[in-house]
């Protein structure tokens, strides 16, 4: 094998593995780079928020610091007086806790840890603090800053327990000498609140260390009270310099990014934290999902190339082989005489052609390369063009195998070949190449022509011979006249060789012996013949091939003279003579008369007269003979040929001897015998062993003869040719059997073996291999012949190559097999005998029909017609049949139980050997399914043509030339065409001119690349109508193939109405984003008003007895309500739930216009003439008076607007019943309400887009563009609609329609009572620490206490722990927990709690389940004093217990 393409190959091979080296080596740089991304990431993360962090975290200490060293400045030279001032301590205490919104106790210690006072009510606690951390950091000398500490739980812990963070400070005196310790405890909730804003609730951790590792404060709340130590390695290093770090914070915390920043001046440190396995959960998942499918990339690489491996092996072995087999092949063909080559499908080239070729047809090697179909020419004129259409039709048409014999004129001259041919197909069935076999057979046909010949000889010979010739062979006699003569009536074709010898008996001159053990000497015979005297015959027999050649002669008058003489020569012709050497005397028998003819004693023989009687040949051999013998006295014995005087010659056997005398011979004698007769038996037993030598190579058989108990065989010539032995060759019992397959050796050893005591016939078949090394199938039949006490004398048997036969019987076994399993069956019926009867039926006939194969047999189809005979298709079959023509039909048939079936019945003639039409093969198909499944068909086409033609959308099919193959009946109404005017024609004139340019191009472009921009894919585009028009469409298209050819199928929308229908919705997703962002401004504003709103309130209870001052608070109040009124209508935007009209009260439409009559004719121009036109019943309708009169505000606005010069305006309201339904008002009973004006109307075009958000006519700087989608959106929120009409210099109305209710009109609230607590404890819960507080003071001023909270998680364990609380007041959104959640938490552990919801959206929870329940109510912000007291007033009772008041608030 050459090295480079095995270099090649090992490169090919290694490919694989470099590519999947690179791509682990990627995969993992790439999964290092994300790693180190993710965690610089996470650091600079952190690093930001940590930078961030210590800022706020030095500006809150920085402030703290001051104050209490502003306050130490006070209280130290009240500890120099000899007596400190413990009142005046206290009363400054408390100042200092008032100051400070997050303070919660302050005290003085003295150096011992003795509280001197705090802010708080009653007595001074005896507990010593001097066991505190943050007191004895204080006692180090030469202190003078702030220490941060904690506070433990049992420490002053009356209440509830909070987080808190202690402060301490030194009190020195003017001397700088220690005399006290000021201790502050605050809560942390300034500074957690600023560490939640930075977002790391989710994934990470802020939080404040001491530089012991103790957490001091941290984002939740939680974290603070479970306060523990991290013991971080970063805080034991250099304490000035920030840095970046990995690993846990403690407890059962996981790894962190985190980053530490440190505040030296407090001996603390910001510690900000990334969750690890957070920020790798990502990169874990792409390294997992890139690793598993590297594996799988890996896995399918490795076994294709370990499949290419063995490919590669296997194929290597395959291409030795073929060598071998190609050098073994050539060689081979190259030392055959025949012609052997083949020529490709196409017939243009050869793939191979041997020697032989050149000298068979004459024809070079170049030229027969050139044009492999040149042996053509070599075949006579008159069969070339038969020859030529046989050939190509058989064996390039169907790939059959092809034979026929031809004459042809080659390179000998005139000469028969016979050509073999057959195709060689691949595993698909494609043609690869035709192999050809040409084979000289010119021999071969004269030597048939020659056997024929002599086989007409020998039969004219045998019958011309006076002897009787019986031959036996085959269970067949052959008698010449002159055997029939002899043998009388009891010789016929049937006869026996035990039947002839039932009619010979050995005469007792012939000795005892049986017959058969003297093979071939003759015998003379008595022959009885019934009712005949009984005859003299001599036999004579030979085994020639197969068969026995018996010769009789009549030798009955002989006998009756030898037996009268004696003389046992006349039995046998043979005379004695004797020639006396001395006196040249010769003596003569009488049979030597005989022989010569001649009356005894006629004449006096000498030795002239005797050597004259034989031919000149003759003489000269018998002188020179006779001389030899006389010489040296040798006997001798030749053939001679005598002259008789009839003229015929005699063919004469002379044995001679020499009687010697002193050493010369004095006497010549010996006999002479007539073998004339054997001669000529001889030479015609030869030409019958020639014939029979030439009918065993024809029928490729031969006969074998073996003696028990030795090796040798004796072969005929057929028997060496079918074994392939050469001339002269031996080949005994041994050298058979290792001439066998290996397969059957040991099957045939065992056959052999048997043979020796086996008494009767065996057959068998074996393998062997023949002259041209192929393996031939042999089949062996034995005779065994015994002796007289029965034993086996001889074996004998034949040897028939069975491999050609044997193919054809597996060949038409196939047939019979597949004819069997066709699923159709098969009926042959035979035309020559009488009603034409089924001779074969196929078992797929007896299963379709039920009949058994008995049944069918000998009967006429017409048996499967039963009595419906009349159908039409008969007459067309018997007409077929009547003019010997093919004929296919589908009748009706019947089983043999009664069943009726379709059969589609196929009927060809088939010709007999003469040629003739003497059957019919018909094929039976059970096709009653298929005719189900079409009428099924039919009718589901007929029902897909109904949907067609009702679908809503259009359906076009066109093919792969764009040409249209189908136009539903909703393409008609698109595009106006009507079906017959479009099929046939190119889609592209439905098409606008900007896309029909295109569109084959694109058809043919994904033909052939398959590439798809549309197909598979919807779109809208524009059509083109009948008139010209263009409607706008959406067009889907889906591609499929029927018989090979490419169709496309288009579904087509009009999309006008879906595009009205967007707009629509456009407009209202529309309104929906301003409303969010007008609900986002107004809730927001709506806090600032509630603290606004709250300190008013309080001020104005305080001022009630300053008119002044009051005066202006209340004009300040009524600015606020104002306010409160803009935010009311901006939320009118985001309340788009359609159950806040149902909660809305009933008023009456006209009153609600009255209302605001005056307000509606304050903006109007004096021009303006302004008229109202009410109902003269009520309308009750569910309206929100407020937003109604804004809405009608907007109307009048506008109408003033358009109508610069003056005009008219003109409000009326008026009952509006809808009887049919319509887009966007269902049936129902409407009160409307309209606003004319006689302005300059709206132009066409701005009608669409007049309720668009920001959209106006008006000039610039005059509209906001909010007025009517505000109106827009309130009317449809209270299930209305709105409705323009609108003409240029005519005017514009606007009729708003409100759905009319049964339900009699609500009566107006009363007025609250002035109500004020009893002390009871409310909760107040806020995330806004401004209105949080407003709103606590408003509560203390109306006579409750209060404890505020802005974590609604720890109001949650407040409510828990803590039974005095009479009430949550609390807003609803809150960040980590919403007020409804902290509501229904709160009801699950104490459901009689009253609860008191105020939030700035107030509509969007009206259909909160918690807001039906009991002692649930909702305010809206900002909340007046007198919806505060009346919401109290349901909810608190009189008479409440009072709260415990000495706990800390």
């Amino acid at each position: 094998m050459n090295a480079a393409p095995e270099t090649d190959r090992r490169y090919r091979a290694a490919l694989p593995l470099l590519a999947l080296l690179w791509l682990w080596t990627m995969a993992g740089g790439h999964a290092w780079l994300a790693y180190t991304d993710v965690e610089e990431h996470a650091f600079q993360r952190a690093g930001s928020s940590v930078s961030a962090a210590l800022a706020h975290t030095r500006l809150a200490l920085d402030s703290t610091e001051r104050n209490l060293q502003t306050l130490a400045a006070t209280l130290a030279p009240m500890l120099d007086a000899p007596r400190a001032d413990v009142r005046q301590m206290h009363d400054l205490l408390v100042q200092a806790r008032l100051a400070d919104p997050s303070g919660s106790l302050v005290y003085v210690a003295d150096t011992e840890g003795r509280v001197l006072a705090w802010s708080n009510a009653g007595a001074v606690p005896q507990t010593p603090v001097a066991g505190l951390d943050f007191f004895r950091a204080q006692l180090q000398p030469g202190r003078s800053s702030m220490y941060l500490g904690h506070l433990p739980r049992s420490n002053f812990a009356h209440g509830v327990d909070i987080p808190l963070l202690a402060y301490s400070l030194p009190l020195l005196s003017s001397e700088s000498r220690l005399r006290g310790v000021l201790v502050a405890y605050a809560t942390d909730q300034p500074l957690r609140m600023v560490y939640q804003a930075f977002g790391l609730t989710d994934d990470g951790s802020i939080r404040l260390l001491r530089q012991d590792g103790r957490v001091l404060l941290a984002e939740h709340a939680a974290a603070v009270i479970d306060r523990q130590n991290l013991h971080l390695p970063a805080l034991r290093s250099d304490y000035s310099r920030p840095g970046r770090y990995i690993g846990k914070l403690g407890g059962d915390l996981g790894e962190h990014f985190y980053a530490l920043a440190y505040l030296p001046k407090y001996e603390a440190a910001v510690l900000v934290g990334v969750e690890r396995e957070r920020q790798l959960a990502g990169w874990y998942r792409q390294t997992l999902l890139m690793g598993v499918a590297l594996l799988l990339v890996s896995a399918l690489v490795l076994a294709q190339l370990y499949s290419r491996r063995r490919q590669l092996l296997a194929t290597t072995a395959v291409h030795a082989r073929l060598a071998d087999a190609e050098t073994k092949l050539g060689g081979l063909l190259g030392s055959v005489p025949d012609a052997v080559w083949s020529s490709s499908a196409d017939r243009t080239r050869l793939r191979y052609i041997s020697p032989s070729v050149t000298g068979l047809f004459g024809l070079s090697g170049d030229l027969f390369a050139a044009s492999p179909d040149s042996w053509m020419q070599a075949i006579c004129e008159s069969e070339r063009q038969e020859v030529a259409r046989a050939y190509i039709e058989t064996a390039f048409g169907s790939g059959q195998r092809f034979e026929r014999m031809y004459r042809s004129h080659g390179g000998d001259g005139f000469q028969w070949i016979l050509h073999r041919a057959w195709g060689v197909l691949d595993a698909r069935g494609n043609l690869l190449s035709i192999d050809n076999l040409a084979s000289d057979v010119t021999a071969q046909i004269n030597s048939l022509h020659a056997l024929r010949d002599r086989e007409q000889e020998l039969q004219a010979l045998l019958d011309g011979l006076p002897l009787g010739a019986l031959f036996f062979k085959d269970n067949h006699c052959y008698a010449n006249p002159a055997a029939r003569e002899l043998l009388g009536s009891a010789c016929n074709e049937q006869m026996r060789p035990t039947d002839l010898f039932a009619l010979l008996r050995l005469s007792p001159t012939s000795g005892d012996l049986p017959l058969e053990r003297h093979g071939g000497e003759p015998r003379i015979c008595t022959l009885q013949r019934s009712g005949q005297p009984t005859l003299f015959v001599r036999v004579g027999w030979q085994l020639v091939a197969r068969g026995n050649l018996w010769l009789l002669q009549d030798v009955s008058e002989s006998e009756r003279l030898a037996r009268l003489s004696g003389e046992e020569e006349a039995a046998a012709e043979i005379g004695g003579w004797e020639l006396d050497l001395r006196t040249g005397q010769v003596l003569w028998s009488a049979q030597m008369y005989r022989l010569h003819e001649q009356p005894q004693g006629s004449f006096v023989p000498d030795r002239v007269s005797v050597v004259q009687a034989y031919t000149l040949e003759s003489q000269a051999r018998l002188a020179a003979t006779i001389n030899e013998a006389i010489r040296t006295g040798q006997s001798f014995s030749l053939d001679l040929d005598m002259y008789l005087p009839s003229g015929m010659q005699r063919k004469v056997h002379m044995v001679g001897k020499v009687q010697m005398h002193e050493g010369r011979a004095i006497r010549l004698y010996g006999s002479l015998q007539d073998i004339s007769v054997r001669v000529r038996t001889t030479l015609a037993l030869g030409r019958q062993t020639q014939l029979l030598n030439a009918a065993e190579q024809i029928a490729n058989m031969g006969g074998w003869e073996w003696s028990p108990g030795g090796d040798d065989i004796l072969w005929s010539q057929g028997a060496q040719r079918v074994l392939g032995i050469p001339a002269g060759a031996a080949c005994g019992m041994q050298a058979w059997l290792a001439r066998a397959h290996p397969d059957d050796r040991e099957a045939m050893a065992l056959v052999l073996r048997q043979l020796t005591h086996s008494r009767r016939p065996i057959e068998w078949e074996y393998r062997t291999l023949d002259a041209t090394l192929d393996w031939r199938q042999i089949e062996v039949k034995t005779l065994p012949e015994l002796d007289e006490h029965g034993q086996i004398r001889l074996v004998r048997g034949t040897l028939h190559d069975i491999t050609e036969a044997r193919a054809l019987n597996q060949a038409l076994m196939l047939r019979k097999r597949a004819i069997e399993a066709l699923s159709s069956g098969v009926l042959i019926a035979d035309l020559g005998q009488d009603d034409a009867p089924i001779i074969y039926a196929s078992p797929a006939v007896c299963e379709i029909t039920g009949y058994s194969a008995d049944e069918l047999m000998r009967n006429n189809c017409r048996m499967l017609q039963g009595n419906d005979r009349a159908q039409p298709e008969i007459a067309v079959i018997r007409s077929a049949i009547e003019r010997r023509e093919p004929v296919q039909v589908t009748l009706r048939n019947y089983r043999k139980d009664g069943t009726m079936f379709w059969n589609e019945l196929a009927l060809a003639p088939v010709p007999d050997e003469a040629g003739q039409i003497r059957y019919y093969i018909g094929i039976v198909t059970d096709i009653t399914a298929r005719r189900r499944n079409d009428d099924m068909l039919l009718e589901m086409q007929q029902r897909m043509r109904s949907i067609l033609d009702t679908a809503a959308d259009a359906i076009v099919v066109i093919d792969q030339n764009g040409i249209v193959q189908l136009f539903s009946h909703a393409a008609e109404n698109i595009f106006g065409y009507r079906a017959e005017e479009v099929l046939g024609r190119n889609i592209s004139m439905l098409m606008p001119p900007s896309i029909a340019a295109g569109h084959d191009s694109y058809i043919r472009r994904f033909v052939r690349t398959g590439k798809a921009r549309v197909i598979g894919f919807g779109r809208e585009l524009q059509g083109l109508r009948k008139d010209g028009t263009l409607v706008p469409i959406e067009l889907a298209v889906s591609d499929w193939t029927s018989g090979g050819e490419l169709f496309f199928t288009g579904v087509i929308r009009d999309v006008t109405e879906h595009r009205q229908l967007q707009r629509q919705l456009l407009q209202s997703q529309k309104l929906d984003a301003l409303g969010q962002l007008a609900g986002g401004v107004a809730h927001d504003f709506n806090n600032l008003l509630g603290v606004v709103v709250g300190n008013l309130d309080i001020l104005a209870t305080l001022l009630e007895t300053q008119p002044t001052l009051l005066k202006r608070v209340n004009a300040a109040l009524h600015a606020a309500e104002r306010g409160a009124s803009l935010t009311k209508r901006l939320l009118s935007f985001a309340r788009t739930t359609p159950a806040a009209a149902e909660t809305l009260p009933v008023i009456d439409l006209n009153q609600a216009t009255r209302d605001i009559s005056d307000l509606l004719g304050r903006p109007l121009d004096p021009r303006i003439e302004f008229e109202l036109d009410l109902a003269t019943a009520p309308l009750p309708v569910r309206l929100d008076s407020s937003e109604f009169q804004n809405a009608l505000l907007n109307l009048v606005i506008n109408a003033r607007d358009a109508m610069p010069a003056g005009g008219q305006l003109r409000i009326a309201t008026r009952e509006c019943p809808i009887s049919e339904a319509q887009p966007d008002l269902p049936v129902g009973e409407y009160a409307e309400i309209s606003a004319h004006d006689n302005g300059t109307g709206i132009p066409e075009e701005a009608r669409e887009h007049i309720f668009d958000p920001f959209f106006t006519t008006k000039p610039k700087g005059k509209g906001t563009g909010l007025g009517l989608p505000m109106v827009y959106s309130y009317v449809k929120r209270m299930h209305g609609t709105i409705r323009l009409e609108s003409s240029l210099g005519a005017g514009s109305t606007f009729r708003l329609l409100f759905p009319s209710v049964t339900d009699g009109i609500d009566a107006a609230a009363p007025e609250p009572a002035r109500h004020r607590g009893n002390g009871e404890l409310i909760l107040v819960v806020d995330d806004e620490v401004a209105l949080l507080d407003t709103v606590a003071d408003q509560l203390k001023a109306m006579g409750y206490a209060t404890l505020q909270l802005s974590d609604p998680q720890l109001a949650l364990r407040v409510l828990r722990e803590r039974g005095d609380i009479a009430l949550l007041f609390t807003d609803i959104l809150m960040p980590r927990m919403s007020g409804t959640e902290l509501a229904r938490h709160a009801r699950a552990s104490r459901p009689d709690l009253p609860i008191l919801l105020y939030t700035g959206f107030s509509d969007r929870y009206l259909d909160d389940d918690l807001l039906k329940q009991p002692q649930v109510l909702l305010l809206g912000k900002p909340v007046p004093r007198a919806r505060l007291t009346a919401a109290l007033q349901q909810l608190l009772p009189q008479g409440q217990k009072q709260p415990d008041l000495s706990a800390p608030a």
